[in-house]
């Protein structure tokens, strides 16, 4: 069920609230002014996050990732189509080493390549929570998605469309 509320300082045109018993679980923001995060994120009763599209780049990642870390109740968030490139992974995988409520993240077509491949990498050595992972078409090699593959707590990642020879949907649970 999809509804708009009003009341808010996102403007109605641009935000879409799903509910679940009369409370609001997903928000999906279709502006692309990001002022308004302080406000969505300090917001506990989300799980899910759309922020697809939103053209906010390495600084976006980061202020977002810096919401992440804090937040307690964000299962799933959605930045595909965000080019937020590997210095906007490397902030957001850094922030997200003390979040362990976020279970699943869309980064299709991010443009996080290899060394932003090799930082999740490293947050999945120490995050017991990510368990699903989309990074379709991420300009990501075979280094990238060999960083990946130690990665066993993951139920499923997806790699495809990344480079030749890509192994695609490396596993799923």
């Amino acid at each position: 069920m999809s509804s708009r509320i009003s009341g808010n300082k996102v403007s109605q045109k641009n935000v879409i609230y799903i509910f679940n018993r009369d409370k609001p679980i997903t928000l999906k923001l279709y502006n692309k002014d990001l002022n308004n995060l302080p406000e969505i994120f300090g917001r506990h009763f989300y799980t899910n996050i759309v922020l697809e599209n939103h053209e906010f780049g390495p600084a976006g990642a980061k202020e977002i990732g810096s919401f992440l870390s804090k937040n307690n109740t964000i299962t799933s968030i959605d930045f595909a189509e965000n080019v937020i490139g590997t210095r906007g992974a490397e902030e957001l995988f850094s922030a997200l080493k003390t979040n362990n409520t976020l279970t699943s993240i869309n980064l299709k077509m991010c443009d996080i390549g290899d060394e932003g491949a090799q930082a999740l990498a490293e947050l999945l050595k120490t995050n017991t929570s990510l368990r699903s992972i989309n990074l379709e078409n991420n300009s990501i090699g075979e280094d990238g998605e060999k960083a990946l593959l130690p990665s066993s707590k993951i139920v499923s990642i997806n790699l495809r469309g990344n480079h030749e020879y890509s192994l695609g949907v490396l596993w799923e649970g």
